[in-house]
């Protein structure tokens, strides 16, 4: 039979996949970011409420399911109105399957709320289709370009050699296993369009490059591919454009057409057919800081240092520059511009997954060049051949092993350092004891120091208001020396109730990436705790936006007898923060109407003595 192998070695991956869900059953796929992807769909086909009027209702299915700890997957827009922060792409992928979950939970007697059992496991079960459709399609890719014994090789080291069989099996509801079968069916249409150009094959394109943007945009970096295809320099781009502008205009016609329900989406709840949903000051795009290097070679989440198996591919990009299909423009091209897209991200590291999950759908172009060195390899004397497979393959194992290590959580989410890695290496048990070579999750939400014991004073601000140089007269109205007092102390009241205390650089202040700020005084509150309280702010702000807010009602430390000095102390700890040149901000907000005095205010940078830092 032709192409036995690649045929053999496709069934076979695919039972791994159904395999490795098996061995790590879960009962609530549709959660975390899942659960903002899927949103769409009981809003619209059970609730009828796609602005999400009743948000109380959304938020306790959000609880009940226990989808994620908050529900930032849904904001309030500048009209008023809540809108998924995600785009809607996905929804239409799990659709299907949805309506097979809503009628099974409808004749079994659970629960119809898009969210029952049924919903879940129809959802997860029906996704492998598009894996296996994937990988059908990635097989007849590498088939064009490669003889059968080379696409076999390739096809199974792209899937068992990088986090793409996490994805595709443990993980496969995210966006990123949706978008490598995109990938996968445009470069195929991609092929058969440039074999014989038509109308017809550049709608087909269009449609495929719509579903991509419309999934993620900025996956719009796939449509180099069909466009730099078979192109080797940019005047042989230019002839192309001008021989074909006819396909291209119906490609980006079709595609705009695909993406237009999601501007619909925002004109109508968000007010602007094309809107920014990542709107989270502490976290974004920013394409002129690019944390490329960390991208790659972090211990946290590098993607090389977790799938080294890409350094292969990327010497596969130079070997390409001498195939006759002139590939290596485009796959040079996606390459450069698409990890400084996905590097460009604040959250660089992209939260939980093994190796780093944004680069799972570019193995759909990577497993090109992979296959360019696989059959250099095998092109070579006996020897070099065999040393080179055994090589490859050494690798593939070693990432397959890495990938039981991170299911069965010997290596961690994304705390990972240098020091727990190597730790860990090899290792086929979870040690507690290496637990505190991790990075410190950081909590907001409290100002309790876990282990304060390491940490030490790296910078320090000292408020003296018996100086009163270099204040105007309204502050210095609010200076005030109470009777049997030698200092002088700072009034808050219900005419100024706000009083700012510190607005630095984080830069000036340290350059740790955990780092804690303590705020320390004497308050004295003339009216009760309870009803005068005082609060402490701390926030971070990035291009005068605020993110990382937290507040503690300083009352919270007084004694119950008012008209007593008493003194107080809160921490913050520095939330990852987005740019060097942000500021940390802190002000004291008085909620009562009665006096409040404040005086010896102190703050510190603490710093740890020892801690596993980002290598």
């Amino acid at each position: 039979m032709k192409n036995q192998t690649s045929g053999l070695v496709l069934i076979l991956i695919c039972i791994l996949l159904v395999a490795g869900r098996l061995w790590k059953p879960t009962q609530r796929p549709i959660s975390w970011d899942v659960g903002g992807y899927y949103l769409y769909l009981p809003a619209k086909f059970i609730y009828h409420d796609l602005e999400m009027k009743d948000y109380q209702k959304f938020d306790s299915l959000r609880e009940k399911y226990q989808i994620s700890s908050t529900f930032y997957q849904v904001y309030k827009t500048p009209k008023n109105k809540y809108i998924v922060k995600y785009t809607m792409g996905n929804s239409f992928f799990y659709m299907p399957f949805f309506f097979v979950g809503h009628f099974i939970a409808h004749v079994g007697g659970y629960p119809t709320d898009g969210f029952s059992a049924p919903y879940q496991m129809a959802v997860m079960w029906g996704s492998f289709l598009y894996g296996f459709l994937a990988l059908y399609f990635a097989r007849k890719i590498l088939l064009h370009f490669f003889w059968d014994g080379v696409a076999a090789f390739t096809l199974f080291s792209i899937v068992m050699g990088t986090n793409l069989f996490f994805s595709l099996s443990l993980d496969n509801l995210l966006s990123h296993s949706n978008l490598f079968f995109l990938y996968t069916v445009l470069i195929w249409s991609t092929i058969k369009f440039h074999q014989e150009p038509n109308f017809k094959k550049a709608a087909v394109m269009g449609l495929f490059g719509g579903l991509i943007i419309l999934v993620r945009p900025t996956d719009i970096v796939s449509w180099l591919i069909p466009i730099f295809w078979g192109v080797s320099s940019f005047g042989d781009l230019f002839r192309k454009i001008r021989a074909q502008y006819k396909y291209f205009g119906v490609f980006v016609v079709v595609a705009v057409v695909i993406f237009f329900p999601q501007m619909l989406y925002w004109k109508m709840y968000a007010g602007s057919w094309l809107y920014n949903s990542y709107n989270n000051p502490g976290e974004g795009l920013d394409l002129f800081g690019p944390h490329t290097f960390k991208f790659l070679f972090s211990y946290r989440k590098g993607w090389l240092v977790y799938t080294p198996l890409m350094v292969f591919a990327f010497v596969g990009i130079l070997i390409s520059i001498k195939d006759k299909s002139k590939i290596f423009l485009p796959l040079f091209l996606f390459t450069c511009i698409n990890l400084w897209l996905v590097s460009s991200w604040t959250c660089w590291w992209y939260a939980g997954s093994f190796s780093s999950r944004a680069m799972v759908q570019s193995y759909a172009v990577f497993m090109i060049p992979l296959g360019f060195f696989v059959q250099f390899i095998a092109s070579r004397k006996k020897m070099f051949s065999l040393v080179g497979r055994t090589a490859l393959l050494m690798v593939v194992f070693f990432c397959m092993f890495q990938t039981w290590q991170y299911a069965n959580g010997i290596l961690k989410f994304d705390r990972m350092t240098k020091a727990f890695y190597w730790k860990t290496f090899a290792s086929t048990k979870n040690d507690p004891a290496n637990e505190k070579y991790l990075l410190k999750d950081k909590f907001l939400g409290t100002d309790t120091i876990m282990d304060p014991e390491n940490l030490k004073a790296a910078n320090e601000y000292e408020f003296n208001f018996n100086n009163q140089n270099g204040f105007d007269a309204e502050m210095l109205s609010r200076f005030i020396q109470l009777e049997g007092e030698t200092d002088y102390s700072l009034k808050l009241d219900s005419a100024k109730i706000f009083y700012t205390l510190l607005e630095e650089d984080y830069f000036n202040m340290t350059n740790k990436y955990y780092a804690y700020v303590r705020v320390e005084g004497d308050v004295y509150n003339t009216g009760s705790t309870e009803e005068n309280p005082v609060l402490l702010v701390r926030q971070m702000e990035h291009k005068g936006k605020m993110y990382g807010y937290n507040t503690m009602a300083i009352s919270s430390y007084n004694v119950d007898t008012v008209t007593t000095w008493s003194r107080f102390k809160i921490d913050y700890i520095f939330p990852d923060v987005r740019k060097p040149g942000d500021k940390f901000k802190t002000y004291f907000w008085l909620q009562g109407t009665k006096p409040v005095y404040l005086k010896n205010l102190h703050i510190s940078v603490l710093e740890a003595r020892e801690f596993p830092e980002l290598e």
